[in-house]
């Protein structure tokens, strides 16, 4: 007898959970507040390209390669010129460090190493920044770490966790390595992944119900795949909810703009910003260089926010595409007013990778009660480590 079990949330970590429970034979419901799925992941088609609300695209694994061959999607890899990746001291470069600084970082390193490899391993509630200097040095802190994280984390690297973000790098229980092979999207960009999901699944009779909220009963297992804020709320009288809200969450704003292309235009995957420059922006993807079939235009969407701006949620579309204008002259050392921009808003987007989060987690895994999470805030921040952990979670339920 196939066992029920409901998803609450139909974004990219309720989907995938919807994904491995049906193959495992589970009967799935998905329960989903809003009218749709994917979650923050979404692509528009406009007349100058496709705009990404989120993500676009995600790292290739087994697992992923199995994925799009059940979707029947050819998977699109990035070009080789994204490659290039930049960080900004006073202009683009590939390595921002002097000859001295990086001198000082290799003598640093070989100091940290001598004797033991343990002592490269972040301690606990140890920050990015303490972790950094420790072991790496100011400089390389500064203008290499910092910025790295603040491209995925978006998070203040003095109250970003390293156990968080370093320490499976330091396991000793660390699984084989999956070969990297690269940064993958669907052709027509990652709405196309999520909603080829979706009509998988219902193929499957994976039940969606849509505009529901979903209020917790004494029914298990059930899978809660939403964000913090809505777990929070889902188990207010449960003891998993208790510190859930202590939980912070980071405003992002991405905005894609199209441009005339030049040939001074940067190759490459994109650019990070630290904090230390005079551009507000955490970094800058430049789409048209990632992807084949984004734009015949120059594509860049720019990134704003994270624990370091949260002000910009208060900055008009005007106020926005100014600050887009500023942030690449900079860049590119001329002024261009964009061909077109569309503004993406997200007051809640991820989870602020830091100590408390930390602390957090650590509680949460003391519990279960049939209940399980899921989601960008259980230490699975991006998305081929959400689809690894809802493989890891089914695996857990199915016993």
């Amino acid at each position: 007898m196939m066992k029920n079990i409901k998803v609450i949330g139909a974004g990219f970590s309720g989907l995938v959970m919807a994904y491995y429970l049906e193959k495992e034979g589970f009967k799935v419901t998905v329960i989903e507040k809003s009218n749709r799925v994917g979650g923050l992941l979404g692509t528009r088609e406009t007349a100058f390209g496709l705009v990404e609300a989120a993500a676009n695209g995600l790292i290739w694994s087994p697992r992923v390669s199995q994925i799009f061959q059940d979707l029947q999607i050819s998977p699109v890899f990035m070009k080789k010129e994204s490659k290039n990746r930049y960080i900004f001291r006073d202009r683009p470069r590939r390595w921002p460090l002097s000859l001295s600084e990086t001198g000082g970082v290799l003598w640093k390193l070989v100091s940290t190493m001598v004797g033991l490899k343990s002592k490269m391993a972040p301690r606990p509630m140890e920050t990015i920044q303490e972790w950094g200097e420790r072991t790496l040095g100011l400089a390389m802190t500064q203008y290499l770490l910092s910025p790295g994280l603040q491209g995925i984390y978006a998070g203040d690297p003095r109250e970003l966790s390293a156990s968080l973000i370093l320490g499976r790098f330091f396991s000793r229980d660390q699984k084989k390595k999956t070969p990297y092979k690269g940064t993958l999207s669907a052709p027509k960009g990652m709405g196309e992944l999520t909603d080829s999901l979706y009509e998988y699944l219902k193929g499957k009779d994976v039940k969606f119900i849509f505009d529901k909220n979903y209020q917790l009963t004494e029914e298990r297992p059930v899978v809660l795949a939403t964000s913090a804020s809505a777990a929070a709320q889902i188990l207010d009288d449960h003891s998993l909810g208790e510190a859930l809200p202590l939980i912070d969450v980071l405003p992002i704003i991405s905005i894609t703009a199209f441009f005339k292309p030049s040939s001074k235009d940067l190759p490459g995957f994109g650019c990070l910003f630290p904090r230390e420059t005079p551009v507000r922006a955490l970094g800058v993807l430049f789409n048209d260089s990632i992807f084949e079939g984004r734009s015949e235009y120059r594509s860049e969407t720019w990134i704003y926010g994270g624990a370091l701006d949260r002000d910009c949620l208060g900055l008009t579309d005007e106020e926005l595409r100014g600050q887009v204008v500023l942030d690449r002259t900079c860049l590119v050392e001329k002024v261009e007013q964009p061909l077109e921009i569309h503004i993406q808003r997200w007051p809640e987007a991820i989870p602020h990778y830091d100590t408390v989060l930390e602390e957090v987690l650590n509680i949460a895994d003391t519990k279960n009660d049939g209940i399980y999470l899921i989601g960008n805030y259980t230490g699975a921040l991006g998305l081929s480590r959400i689809l690894e952990k809802a493989w890891e979670l089914t695996q857990q339920i199915k016993t």
